[in-house]
């Protein structure tokens, strides 16, 4: 059935107060934020094009042929730089062989209504060189949950339709030449996210609605807007030249976003923020790859360039029920406008010291030129304008009629090298030992939802991690066994610094501290019989800030007590159990699986005011499949324990509501899918 990234991904973590945007932490390094301008430290990689901003990707995957997890700093390889890892993915292409198949099938939460969906797929050669693939994806949900009190009482929310659509084009003139051309189009229409209100941890409670942290109970005034647009474009050229394999990857990313959301988890309407984005992205990758050195070793080089813009409108509406009409009371209106310039050169060299040792070297030269223009929120208060280059959202009023004014406007130049270097040991029968170092950065930037007055410089510097890891991975008969210690030291870790201030939430995006992560994280899978097979995970997560730079308890100082505050998203216990057992019945075989997670509780805020409770998820599915292979059934239910999640937690000034703003994730879902093959 079809699923989203964190579904098909074991053991990613993501949270987020806004819907599709992949807020992906590893190793403790991550991001909390809906802001498309900031970095991702994980980065997603789709069919060899590094995706620049986190906007859109937490939605339906279909077609999907791999996806790979690459822990600890990325960049000596291909794309972009990245701190935490990157998610590689890679999309079916088309063959000569003529298919076709069709999922179809209907989820339902046991909180809220039914979701349905059906996926097409056609492929096959259309001359002797030329062969086509394309799919169709279309789900129409009526919303996961259902609103317990206020003026919509009793509705579901969550409601979104998606449309995808997949075309790919692969022409082979020669044997060892090959020319792929994909492209997706995208869009979703649907809910605002879902905002609960609870006693946060200093004891402060919602007001008038308070809510068990625990239940699914919410209760907002209105049930806001996601409107998404994608257009995705990859094309990948690979021939053989000079003994070795020459790839060139151009990519291409536009993205159209509105997002209206209820953020004071109250059926009043005390705060309403409507965000509009315009984004796109342009980039181009070559490389080579091949044996050298009289075949003793193998060498990648490349270069890598990469520019996008961004143009980002954000509207507030304070208090609407002082006024007669309920329209907002107080506008603060902001945003900006961001383009980058990045150049990198990449270059990995694999040396076989012997038949059994080998060492690779890897070294990235980058650099990376942000220039930005920013009207900040808080100085802009009723000023009723919008930011240029967008489309801004029009809840309320006649709408802006005029430009927004920049009060900041700067341009940075970020320089530097990341190299790497690993060994590995071959132990024959016994499986390979490696021990790597690394370093990886993440650029600096600037703040385009700057509320905060006492900022006057938006803009802050690179992130680097020194990463060094040593591990096992090992075969022997049916077991296979992974396992890794690593050790991060973080210096000027970027974070978006969030503390509530009169007219909402304040959001500092800045070098907050330096910080050590020390892990260990480990794999077995087991073939207990040819139709039984076990896997079992587990990981182990020690961070600590080391040197603070700014005051992140608010108390006015800069002192032990923010060094004695918890990493956010860096959960000191993870573990996940799998299972899955396959027999004949009826002709055909039914393949029972069952799978659980569980990850300790974990600080969101930098303050720790907000945290994500400890999360235990049980998923389980029967696959029947026919014996000619051309039907297969589903039954399958995600969450069965129906635990609350929260993708959010930040705490609320009491002048709106108090106690918290957080978002519920979906519980229980349970779905049957139809799968044809032909």
């Amino acid at each position: 059935p079809a699923a989203t990234l964190v579904d098909l991904v074991q053991g990613l973590d993501d949270v987020g107060a806004q819907r599709g945007f992949a807020n992906f932490a590893m190793r403790g390094l991550g991001i909390n934020s809906t802001l498309p301008s900031i970095d991702p430290a994980v980065g997603i990689v789709t069919d060899g094009v590094f995706l620049g901003t986190n906007v859109g990707i937490v939605t339906d995957f279909v077609d999907v042929e791999s996806i790979e997890l690459l822990r600890g700093p990325q960049g000596t390889l291909f794309g972009r730089n990245v701190t935490g890892g990157a998610v590689l993915i890679k999309t079916k292409a088309p063959t000569q062989d003529r298919t076709f198949s069709m999922r179809l099938g209907q989820e339902r939460s046991v909180e809220g209504g039914p979701s349905t969906f059906i996926t097409s797929t056609v492929s096959g050669g259309l001359s002797e060189n030329l062969a086509a693939r394309l799919t169709v994806h279309s789900r129409n949900d009526d919303g996961p949950l259902e609103i317990s009190a206020g003026p919509l009482a009793g509705k579901k929310h969550g409601a979104m339709e998606t449309l995808g659509i997949k075309p790919v084009l692969k022409w082979s003139p020669r044997e060892d030449t090959s020319i792929t051309l994909r492209y997706e189009l995208q869009r979703i229409d649907g809910d605002g996210p879902s905002s609960q209100a609870h006693t946060n941890r200093a004891g402060a409670v919602g007001s008038p609605n308070n809510w068990d942290r625990n239940s699914f109970d919410f209760a907002i005034d209105q049930a806001g807007k996601t409107e998404l647009d994608n257009d995705f474009l990859a094309l990948e050229a690979t021939t053989r030249f000079k003994g070795g394999n020459l790839t060139y990857i151009l990519g291409s990313r536009k993205s159209s976003v509105i997002t209206v959301a209820d953020f004071d988890s109250q059926p009043l309407p005390f705060i309403q923020v409507d965000v509009a984005s315009e984004y796109q992205q342009l980039s181009h990758e070559v490389r080579w790859s091949g044996l050298v050195l009289s075949d003793l070793a193998h060498l990648t080089i490349g270069a890598f360039h990469f520019a996008s813009e961004l143009d980002v409108d954000e509207d507030q509406g304070l208090l609407g029920m002082l006024t007669p009409d309920g329209s907002p009371f107080i506008t603060n209106n902001g945003g900006g406008n961001l383009d980058v310039d990045s150049l990198g050169i990449f270059a990995t060299l694999d040396y076989f010291l012997s038949d059994s040792l080998e060492m690779s070297l890897g070294l990235r030269v980058s650099e990376e030129t942000k220039a930005a223009k920013i009207t900040s929120i808080a100085l802009n208060a009723n000023s009723d304008c919008y930011v240029q280059g967008t489309n801004p959202v029009i809840t309320y009023g006649p709408g802006p009629e005029e430009v927004c004014a920049p009060d900041f406007e700067d341009e940075k130049t970020f320089n530097y090298l990341s190299p790497r270097i690993s060994f590995s040991y071959d132990f024959p029968e016994l499986g390979m030992a490696y021990a790597s170092a690394s370093v990886g950065f993440r650029s600096g930037g600037f703040n385009l939802r700057n509320r905060d007055q006492t900022v006057v410089s938006p803009g802050y510097d690179e992130e680097r991690v020194n990463a060094f890891e040593l591990g096992y991975k090992g075969t022997w008969d049916m077991y296979r066994f992974n396992i890794s210690a690593y050790h991060s030291v973080v210096s000027d870790m970027q974070r978006e610094v969030v503390f509530p201030v009169e007219a909402g939430l304040a959001q500092i995006l800045t070098n907050t501290a330096d910080a050590e992560i020390n892990g260990l994280e480990a794999e077995v899978t087991a073939l207990i019989s040819p139709r039984f097979s076990v896997r079992a995970t587990l990981g182990l997560m020690d961070a600590k800030l080391t040197e603070v730079l700014f005051d992140l308890n608010r108390d006015g100082a800069v002192n032990a007590g923010d060094k004695a505050l918890d990493l956010p998203r860096a959960p000191e216990l993870t573990y996940s159990l799998w299972g899955s057992y396959t027999t004949s019945v009826l002709s055909g075989f039914l393949r029972s699986s069952i799978a659980f997670g569980y990850r300790s509780e974990m600080a969101f805020t930098d303050s720790n005011d907000g945290f994500i409770q400890e999360e235990d998820r049980l998923d389980i599915s029967f696959d029947y499949l026919t014996a000619d292979g051309r039907w297969e059934i589903s039954v399958y239910g995600r969450n069965i324990l129906n635990n609350v999640r929260h993708g959010a937690e930040a705490i609320l000034p009491s002048s709106l509501g108090g106690s918290t703003l957080s978002f519920l994730m979906k519980p229980a879902i349970y779905g049957i899918g139809i799968d044809y093959i032909l």
